[in-house]
């Protein structure tokens, strides 16, 4: 018998074709091997064809017709097509629905730490991302912080109040520290205008930092 066929009796000078889902590419060959997931073997097959599958799409088994089934291309990966399987989305990239034949990159502010991802991971509170496909998210500097999912570093971290700027660019914001010992603390995200005056402190008005003691026995 020639390649794609067998002889199904022993013995028998009859030769037939390879059934659909099996191949066999040897000659006198007295049955078929079974063709392997995500091929094509019609019937009285020599060799297995790669699956035609569409881009989003990919193939893991071969049915009785001998065509290879196509299916979505699960969430976090990405399917080329034809015999392809699917290929997990690397760090950084996402894909969020089924069928795709792409990922996404993360948008800044979001990250991807590991590969096979469906959905990008917020930078936490005091962390930042401005590039997008990124892994990882930046520590804010010293005196810093930023909200979730932030770009920049562009709040002061607790312990620390946002100085405005001065009328001239060598003056810019900054995060400073809060002195305790001025009668003034500072938790997340203080401005000049909440820093929280201690007990037993005033100040003239919410545009300053400088505090005052309290009178003492009825004296202003």
């Amino acid at each position: 018998c020639l390649p794609g066929s067998h002889v199904a009796v022993r013995k028998s000078s009859t030769c037939k074709l390879c059934p659909a889902a099996t191949f066999q590419n040897e000659t006198r060959a007295s049955s078929c091997k079974p063709c392997l997931g995500g091929s094509f073997c019609p019937p009285g097959s020599s060799l297995e064809l790669p699956a035609t599958c569409k881009p989003g799409t990919y193939a893991n088994a071969s049915d009785l017709s001998g065509e290879p089934e196509c299916f979505d291309c699960p969430l976090g990966s990405q399917c080329l097509g034809g015999a392809a399987q699917p290929i997990a989305c690397g760090a950084g990239l996402i894909s969020p629905v089924l069928g795709r034949s792409y990922c996404d990159e993360c948008e800044p502010g979001t990250v991807g730490s590991t590969p096979g991802l469906s959905a990008c991971e917020p930078c936490s509170q005091g962390q930042y991302q401005p590039n997008r496909g990124m892994a990882e998210c930046r520590p804010c500097e010293t005196g810093t912080s930023s909200a979730g999912s932030a770009t920049s570093c562009a709040l002061c971290a607790a312990g620390y109040y946002m100085r405005p700027g001065g009328v001239d660019a060598l003056a810019p914001p900054a995060c400073v520290p809060c002195a305790v010992d001025k009668g003034i603390t500072c938790g997340f995200n203080t401005t000049v205008a909440t820093v929280e005056v201690l007990p037993l402190h005033w100040r003239h008005s919410t545009k300053t930092v400088e505090t005052y003691l309290c009178a003492s026995n009825g004296e202003w």
